[in-house]
């Protein structure tokens, strides 16, 4: 052999030397692998593992054994690429996440501690077996904790002043906070800031709260707000009242009597406003209870402010298979509200096909556009008589914020009638919010030939006030005229 040859060879050995040993070092470093790397591993064959590096998935094998695993991958031809290890620094709970491949069929993704697998459903349970085992000892610990909470909360179901105290405390802070599905989650990524061992009460998944945790949502000073402030004063309040010492089961203590006070006082509040239209919930589906709620002419059923409200009726009332997971009853309710919507757009389509020809006359939102102010208040009350309501205009001065007042089984509403040529503001909003207590009514709605700002829109959420925009109007004009 060569001279150079053999100083090449010996130059190939030496690197390779190097580079064990730098491995060894890293590994030392790492106490609970050097226990894992002993136990027999699991190899799972045939998948494909996310590289960063090579932005895309890679062909790969996977090998499980303990709270560590490394994954090698290979070139298209079969020979071997890279080796990725993900060592565990200590019996530190294993995140995994399951869901199916919007991209493949049969295939699914999985995200396992902080690496991407794609594989197929057989592997992926192996690899869902290998993370229950491991998190097992944590998840025991959970069941300990929920249950020293549950008792707890067993034990002060029957004190009244507790209750009392928690109601004003829910009428005392925004219904945004209990509305909005994202700030639940941010609340419940705050709580687990604390600390993970009540993640059993969270409603929301871990990549939820991920996804608030690094994505710039807006909502962030809110939950910060409300948390810090609100919520963090009322747990030591509850502590302090009942004698609670553990800061951990005073917060978790305290959301789960909260979540499931703000159930009932949502629901109620909503029987209160809303209950004539649902006669016989109890035997009623889930589906003809949102098919009646879309058919109430005072609200718009696509904002939070109503659905939110009403979805916390609908689990008062047992109507979701998990009464318990706002979030996750209110994606049941969307989806439902979506197909109800488009069914009763579909008959409201073949009710206008049949009585095209009986009306060329038939008023359209275009026509509505051509009225200035005081020919849209009149158009409004007729609507509304149409709708089978008794309507009356106000005087066009002094009229504090509400230019008609339309009144249908005892209940009384005040409306604000804003036909624009661009977006409203939140000033129509504290316009008829300050007609509500002068002419002592039930509700107030503002009506448009547009649509509301989002600051508009936020205002209306925290005054519990009805908005109608442009296309609600026009759905009414097509069901009515």
């Amino acid at each position: 052999m060569a001279r150079n040859d053999l100083e090449e060879a010996f130059k190939g050995l030496n690197n390779y030397v190097n580079q064990l040993q730098e491995e060894y070092r890293i590994d030392s470093q790492y106490p609970q692998f050097q226990k894992d790397r002993k136990l027999e591993n699991i190899k799972i064959e045939n998948i494909y593992f996310l590289d960063d590096e090579e932005e895309g998935l890679v062909l790969a094998d996977l090998y499980l054994y303990g709270y560590s695993f490394h994954v090698n991958t290979y070139h298209e031809n079969g020979e071997h690429w890279k080796q990725f290890k993900n060592r565990a620094y200590d019996e530190a709970e294993i995140f995994i996440e399951i869901t199916p491949s919007e991209n493949y069929e049969g295939k699914f993704i999985i995200r396992y501690k902080d690496c991407v697998f794609s594989m197929e459903l057989e592997n992926a349970k192996i690899v869902e077996n290998h993370a229950e085992l491991m998190n097992k000892p944590f998840y025991e610990k959970r069941i300990m904790f929920k249950n020293e909470v549950d008792v707890l909360h067993t034990r002060l179901k029957s004190n009244v002043e507790l209750f009392r105290i928690i109601d004003k405390f829910i009428s005392q802070v925004s219904n945004v906070v209990f509305f909005e599905f994202i700030i639940q989650v941010g609340i419940e990524y705050k709580l687990e800031q604390i600390s993970d061992i009540g993640k059993l009460y969270f409603s929301s998944s871990s990549i939820l709260r991920e996804v608030f945790a690094n994505s710039k949502l807006g909502n962030e000073k809110e939950v910060s707000d409300y948390f810090d402030n609100d919520f963090s004063l009322l747990v030591k309040l509850i502590a302090r009242k009942f004698e609670i010492d553990n800061r951990e089961i005073a917060y978790y203590l305290t959301y789960s009597i909260l979540r499931e006070r703000v159930i009932r006082y949502f629901a109620l509040n909503w029987k209160e406003q809303y209950g004539e239209y649902f006669n016989d919930v109890e035997s009623s589906s889930l589906d003809e209870l949102i098919f009646e709620y879309i058919s109430i002419d005072s609200i718009n059923p696509d904002i939070v402010m109503n659905a939110s409200p009403f979805t916390y009726f609908l689990m008062y009332h047992q109507k979701f298979i998990n009464n318990d997971n706002f979030i996750e009853c209110i994606e049941v309710l969307s989806d439902i509200l979506d197909k109800a919507k488009e069914s009763k757009e579909l008959d409201s389509f073949e009710k206008k096909l049949l009585t095209l020809n009986e009306d060329v006359s038939k008023l359209s939102i275009e026509d509505v556009d051509m009225m200035d102010g005081h020919e849209f208040e009149r158009f409004v009350a007729k609507l509304f008589v149409r709708m089978g309501y008794s309507a009356t205009v106000t005087k066009g001065s002094g009229d504090q914020g509400v230019d008609v007042i339309v009144e249908k089984n005892g209940r009384k509403y005040g409306i604000q009638a804003k036909c624009l040529s661009n977006a409203v503001n939140n000033k129509a909003i504290q316009e008829v919010v300050a007609g509500i207590s002068h002419y002592r009514l039930d509700k107030a709605i503002v009506v448009t030939n547009r649509y509301f700002n989002s600051s508009a829109t936020e205002l209306a959420l925290s005054n519990n006030v009805v908005l109608w925009d442009r296309d609600v109007l026009k759905e009414k004009i097509e069901a009515y005229y």
